[in-house]
């Protein structure tokens, strides 16, 4: 579950949004560039079953 990413260039931490900011993100991630900051692979932000906002790696083909 990676808690880091990159937003458009720029290095971004899943914990640090507030919930408003996180489903913003949500809602606007498909038009921006969102990759994980382990692989450089799309990513999708997410909330768990427990509340925690972090990055998943987007599916392949």
């Amino acid at each position: 579950m990676p808690l880091r990413a990159v937003l458009d260039g720029e290095q971004t931490e899943s914990f640090a949004y507030v919930p408003e900011r996180w489903a913003a993100l949500k809602a606007s991630y498909k038009s921006r560039s969102l990759v994980t900051a382990c692989c450089g692979e799309r990513a999708i932000p997410k909330v768990s079953k427990r509340g925690t906002q972090f990055f998943a790696h987007a599916r392949r083909g």
